[in-house]
């Protein structure tokens, strides 16, 4: 969505008169936006990965896969963290 937004400011910047991009206003209201969703889902992700973790890995009993998963559940929650 990030993405999606930056090209679309480029694009205003690049074919509109003058180099003018999108407005002040909506940038700080997307960026928000942004900002709110990954909150949102760093949160809900940090709060459910265990759920998943232990329903699933329970089952098969292999501890390589479990660590691997649950060393990225956690690398992702620590860089959402930190994005935020």
């Amino acid at each position: 969505m990030s993405f999606c937004w930056c090209v679309a400011e480029l694009i205003c910047v690049l074919k509109r008169g003058g180099h003018r991009g999108i407005h002040p206003g909506a940038n700080v209201g997307m960026d928000l936006v942004i900002w709110l969703g990954l909150m949102a889902s760093t949160i809900l992700y940090g709060l459910f990965w265990p759920i998943y973790y232990y329903s699933y890995y329970s089952d098969y009993r292999d501890s390589y896969r479990a660590s691997d998963y649950q060393a990225k559940a956690i690398a992702v929650v620590a860089f959402g963290s930190l994005l935020m």
